[in-house]
């Protein structure tokens, strides 16, 4: 049985932010205060597990 590989699809609505990686608003649980981080978005964290992983 072949591994399985993972899938991600863009949609032509996506922003870059939200598909590749952008500041997106995370709270503080503890404190409540709001900041904006940068976040990786889907196929970053795709492209990510490949290098770590060394898929080609």
């Amino acid at each position: 049985m072949p591994a399985s590989r993972p899938l991600v699809r863009f949609h032509p609505s996506d922003a870059y932010e939200d598909f590749v990686e952008g500041f997106r608003p995370t709270e503080d649980p503890e404190t409540h205060d709001v900041a904006f981080r940068l976040t990786a978005g889907p196929l970053r964290e795709l492209a990510d597990l490949a290098s770590r992983e060394g898929m080609p």
